[in-house]
């Protein structure tokens, strides 16, 4: 058997690699990785962004709902899981259901503070077909942001906020 070390060492390889870009190069080592320990949960993340990147999102949401296993109040997993269960243009990736429970999840754990939260819980309730419900919550994200003096991020809210009204999901 080859020693854990060796699969801390496959990983940072493969995080060497995807920082450069590299993600189709990477994803072997991630996956070599948890081949030699089964337990490195930290690499599910690694492969899920690699993935993501590669638009293999049914992959990429699989790996962050692993990720989520072991880490299952980290805010900015949920919103990955979540907003690629609620946006994916692949259906086979897409879950509305699940994408509000994990976004409503992070909403809690937020306090209702967190724009990027509430724009996942709406993109996720459009998903489910919960227009009214994602107006609203859309436009709470809108307002946060403002307040937040975000310049580009009310811009993408209110192009969201428009397929909402319109009795249309977000696709991404």
């Amino acid at each position: 058997a080859q020693s854990p070390d060796f699969a801390e060492a496959q990983a940072n390889l493969g995080v060497a690699l995807a920082v450069q870009g590299l993600h189709t190069e990477a994803l072997p080592h991630f996956e070599r990785a948890l081949a030699i320990n089964p337990f490195y949960t930290a690499v599910y993340e690694n492969i899920a962004e690699a993935y993501g990147t590669q638009n293999q999102l049914a992959k990429a949401v699989k790996y962050f709902l692993k990720a989520l296993d072991q880490k299952p109040d980290d805010v900015a997993l949920l919103n990955k899981a979540a907003w690629i269960l609620a946006t994916a243009v692949d259906s086979n990736a897409r879950d509305g259901k699940q994408a509000i429970v994990l976004a409503q999840h992070a909403v809690d754990i937020t306090k209702r503070s967190d724009a990027s939260s509430l724009d996942s819980l709406a993109v996720a309730l459009a998903e489910d077909g919960r227009f009214d419900d994602a107006v609203a919550i859309g436009t709470e994200a809108l307002s946060l942001a403002r307040a937040r003096g975000d310049r580009q991020y009310p811009i993408e809210l209110e192009q969201r906020l428009a397929h909402y009204r319109a009795k249309k999901p977000f696709r991404q």
